[in-house]
């Protein structure tokens, strides 16, 4: 072997090795942010919601379609939004809407949008952050092709409060199915 072979082999040895340790550190490590689980409490979960009725109203149509997703961070929306979306006063078990301390506590409020018959259920299995993300991972149950199922519309939610430092920094909403591990709502936040 010549010496100029020796020296050009030994050259691309070395910029493949630099060369692939530069893509790991610049490409494969960007997603190594730590997951961290957020504590959260159940306010309320239905399969039926005020917002299905909502929905007859051309202007609500579109807003309450598909999933969406709502956080509240002030009483007045939460109370109006309850009151309008959610239950009426003095049912299931609510005098009134449920009390929120704001000063510490926000509210996310998934609502899996109106569908054509019972058999559809959300249910929030997860919550975490990573980097600027909030995540939630739930539960969408849907009916199988073929079951008897309520022949009457159904307007599932799940809503949760925890503590307001958890939104600090986050700019994304990110909603994941656990059944299919699909990525199902992306929605900035404010």
């Amino acid at each position: 072997m010549k010496k100029w072979q020796y020296i050009l082999g030994l050259l691309v040895l070395i910029v493949v090795v630099f060369g692939g340790y530069y893509f790991y550190k610049t490409r494969m490590n960007t997603n190594k942010q730590q997951m961290t689980r957020v504590d959260y409490e159940l306010i309320d979960r239905s399969n039926y919601g005020l917002y299905g009725t909502l929905a007859d109203d051309a202007k609500s149509q579109d807003k309450y379609k598909n999933l969406s997703a709502w956080i509240f961070t002030d009483t007045p929306d939460w109370k109006r939004f309850w009151e309008t979306d959610i239950r009426q006063v003095g049912t299931g078990g609510f005098g009134d809407y449920p009390r929120v301390d704001f000063d510490k506590k926000r509210v996310l409020a998934l609502l899996q949008g109106v569908k054509p018959t019972g058999g559809y259920y959300i249910e929030i299995k997860e919550m975490s952050f990573q980097g600027k993300k909030l995540i939630a991972k739930v539960n969408i149950f849907e009916p199988k092709d073929g079951e008897m199922q309520t022949q009457a519309v159904s307007s599932a939610y799940d809503i949760i409060k925890f503590d307001k430092e958890i939104l600090t920094g986050k700019n994304v909403l990110e909603v994941w199915d656990v059944n299919t591990n699909k990525l199902v709502l992306t929605q900035k936040l404010q």
